[in-house]
């Protein structure tokens, strides 16, 4: 005959049931536990957090200290769930668990299938959630699915239609004309207003005169965005925070 004692589960598992079964009141007794470490949490609890619709009050507490492998499986699964996390946020915490663990950004989006959801940011239709990858360089730079979706939503509003994200993919992206020019043929066919101002993107694009304005310092480009980040890291290093800083980075900025 067996115990009539069950064995205790293991802490993890604990916090897995409570997330699963939407016990708040346990879940916030297991935060409080000792035995909470972000490190050391599988990455089925990241999935499942997405998956259950926890809000970000919950979502937060797991982010400090989580494993590269556990913030790519968060990013994931809440972008496949249309989570409105701030994904900032998620990306700043993971650009900081990849230095800890001595990897770059770049790293952990080329080893992973990070880059390819972009394309499904897109779809979701959050435009928060898309400017946190272009923000981040987390894209397939030369895909221009991205530039299709977005210039279509934005073309059939019937009222508030901006050209804002359109701009960011034309300059963010490499290789587009052959879309451009498809996108450009497809208004053309339906008789759209050539004084459309996302038709004015395209058509600046096109013609080699693209003025990226205010709206390219924050394209978000890899190579800009990794400009960026390292000028503020080290100046964070150093802990030169002071008005001659700022200026540093703006200029390194301007080249």
């Amino acid at each position: 005959m067996g115990s009539i004692f069950s064995t205790p589960l293991p802490f993890e598992q604990r916090l897995r049931n409570a997330l699963y079964n939407k016990d708040r009141e346990l879940v916030a007794i297991l935060f409080a536990d000792p035995n909470f470490n972000a490190t050391q949490l599988p990455v089925e609890i990241y999935v499942e957090v997405a998956q259950r619709h926890w809000s970000w009050n919950v979502v937060q507490q797991l982010c400090p200290g989580a494993t590269v492998a556990n913030l790519v499986a968060l990013l994931s699964a809440s972008v496949l769930s249309g989570e409105t996390y701030p994904y900032q946020t998620i990306f700043k915490c993971l650009e900081e668990a990849a230095t800890k663990e001595k990897k770059s950004l770049e790293d952990v989006f080329d080893s992973s299938s990070l880059r390819h959801l972009f394309i499904v940011t897109c779809h979701k239709l959050n435009d928060d959630m898309v400017d946190a990858f272009l923000d981040f360089g987390c894209f397939v730079p030369t895909d221009g699915a991205a530039l299709r979706l977005l210039f279509r939503r934005e073309i059939t509003k019937k009222a508030g239609a901006s050209s804002r994200l359109v701009r960011r993919i034309l300059c963010s992206h490499e290789g587009l004309h052959d879309v451009v020019d498809e996108l450009k043929s497809a208004c053309v066919e339906a008789q759209i207003d050539s004084q459309n101002d996302l038709i004015a993107a395209l058509d600046e694009y096109k013609n080699g005169n693209f003025d990226k304005g205010d709206e390219g310092r924050l394209c978000g480009g890899p190579t800009y965005q990794r400009k960026v980040r390292t000028v503020v890291h080290s100046l964070k290093q150093s802990q030169k925070l002071s008005d001659d800083s700022l200026m540093t980075v703006a200029s390194f900025i301007e080249k």
